[in-house]
């Protein structure tokens, strides 16, 4: 069989349609006798065409047809009339599979669009062809030359397209087969990829292909989409992907947790999931609930840490108390050495004034990594006094700074619907009591000492 370039033979044709433009073939005069038909083409080049049937990939059809336009010489007849179409080799081409159908003009019919069914080719990135030509053994034995035969080409290759760089493969993953076959399955559409660039501004479309990512790999986390998949199509570990939370997450609801995308994304990197083929493949299997079960304590501390992270936003952008837990919340545990991170109050990054507040009752701030073993800090023993204090089910870190921002003015006020400043009294009461039970000389931080009522 011989191999062709297929993107090669495309632009051959389109080459020779570009330098035949003035080609135009003339049928030439005929008596009211004629009995004939003809291709209804103008251009020598229009009488060739190319089937890849990686255009006709949704539903793997096995033929496709190609539509040739027919027309009749002579004068029109009140009889019905048939006309011989029939398929012969293309010269250094094995012969394409092709179906024709029976042809008949019923009376007074002059010109129709015939289907040729063109099959799938058995060996992917070869090329094969196929000419169908008017024959004269029926009603109509006569055509015009050059206008009685049709070259189809024919192929099965997935060539990378040039528009699919490294941007999609980004968001896509490598150009091949498998992923594409998907998603022109999930799209519906066989040229999905030329939504992905803009060519008028010659810019790629990053919202597109991160839309089409979400929805595709959303589709698999909640379960609407069951594999095994042979498509890679990558999770995205950028761009904020807007992932929903996971089928198989509930069955590890203790070790797990609340879910988060960033929690998730996470966890891929330690169990090695990078694409929707993994996350069948990984999160199904016995080894990965080990791991989650292994690594429970530190995915807890890993959600800690990130509450704490979006309550340092939640303060700039003003949310008052109900809204801290309403927004993330993860209860603490006992005997989990926390890594902490500094809150927004006490940082006061936005200059509004309030550290000098945080200071006067909890004094100057002060951390040791959870790994510098046997010694506590002081935020870390905040946290647990207060969460034994309050029971885990019931403690929000937010309590222990009852203030509210606003960066428009920047200035900061109590909040009120905690208790204010009267609910910041009460904790340090609660801190300061906790710490005086314990021996001088055990901690290296110190509170302030304040007469409160």
């Amino acid at each position: 069989m011989k191999r062709y370039n297929h993107s090669i033979i495309t632009l051959l044709l389109g080459f020779a349609m570009l330098f035949t433009a003035c080609e135009k073939i003339e049928p030439d005069l005929f008596d009211e006798s004629t009995k004939g038909a003809y291709f209804d083409y103008e251009y020598a080049a229009q009488f060739e065409s190319m089937v890849n049937f990686r255009e006709h990939t949704i539903g793997q059809p096995q033929e496709v047809p190609v539509k040739i336009r027919v027309k009749l010489l002579g004068y029109l007849s009140d009889e019905e009339r048939t006309l011989s179409i029939k398929a012969k080799s293309v010269e250094e081409y094995e012969i394409a599979e092709i179906t024709i159908p029976e042809v008949k003009f019923a009376n007074r019919e002059y010109e129709k669009e015939i289907e040729i069914m063109v099959k799938r080719p058995a060996v992917e990135n070869d090329t094969t062809a196929v000419c169908v030509y008017i024959d004269k053994d029926g009603d109509l034995d006569s055509s015009i030359a050059g206008k009685d035969e049709f070259t189809i080409y024919v192929t099965e290759s997935y060539e990378q397209p040039g528009s699919w760089n490294n941007s999609v493969t980004e968001y896509m993953g490598e150009w091949n087969k498998a992923n594409h076959a998907f998603i022109a399955e999930f799209t519906g559409d066989n040229s999905y990829y030329n939504a992905f660039y803009d060519s008028s501004n010659k810019l790629y479309k990053h919202d597109v292909m991160k839309e089409l990512n979400e929805r595709i790999v959303n589709s698999v986390l909640d379960g609407s989409l069951a594999g095994p998949f042979e498509a890679e199509i990558p999770i995205l570990a950028a761009y904020g992907p807007r992932y929903v939370e996971p089928y198989f997450w509930k069955d590890c609801p203790e070790e797990l947790g609340v879910f988060y995308v960033k929690k998730f994304l996470t966890l891929n990197r330690g169990i090695g999931v990078t694409t929707i083929k993994d996350v069948v493949d990984i999160y199904t299997s016995e080894e990965t609930r080990q791991y989650i079960i292994e690594n429970a304590k530190d995915i807890h501390k890993q959600d800690v840490l990130y509450m704490m992270n979006e309550y340092y936003n939640y303060a700039r952008l003003g949310y008052k108390f109900d809204e801290y837990k309403e927004g993330f919340w993860v209860p603490l545990k006992k005997s989990v050495v926390y890594d902490v991170t500094i809150p927004y109050w006490w940082e006061d990054p936005d200059k509004l004034g309030c550290k000098a507040i945080v200071e006067k009752y909890f004094g100057e701030y002060s951390y040791k990594d959870s790994n510098n073993k046997g010694v506590e800090d002081k935020y870390r023993f905040m946290l647990s006094t207060m969460m034994q204090a309050r029971g885990a089910e019931n403690f929000v870190i937010a309590e222990l700074f009852p203030f509210t921002a606003d960066l428009n003015t920047y200035t900061w006020g109590w909040d009120e619907t905690v208790g204010g400043e009267e609910k910041m009294k009460e904790c340090y009461r609660i801190i300061k009591e906790a710490y005086d039970k314990v021996p001088a000389g055990i901690y290296d931080f110190t509170f302030p000492e304040l007469d409160i009522e």
